[in-house]
């Protein structure tokens, strides 16, 4: 899964989930992998144990 990660008058907005990277014209925004469920944990954000 991705999001896409743009600036919206001053501020961060987040589109998404998408199943396959968006291309975005070169707008500053980016495109970013997100973690399948159960692969963060969800209190601190960080990677799950392995």
């Amino acid at each position: 899964m991705y999001a896409t990660v743009t600036r919206d008058t001053g501020r961060i907005v987040v589109y998404g989930p998408h199943d396959t990277p968006v291309v975005v014209p070169t707008d500053g925004a980016v495109t970013v992998a997100i973690c399948p469920s159960g692969a963060a944990d969800r209190t601190s954000g960080t990677p799950a144990e392995a």
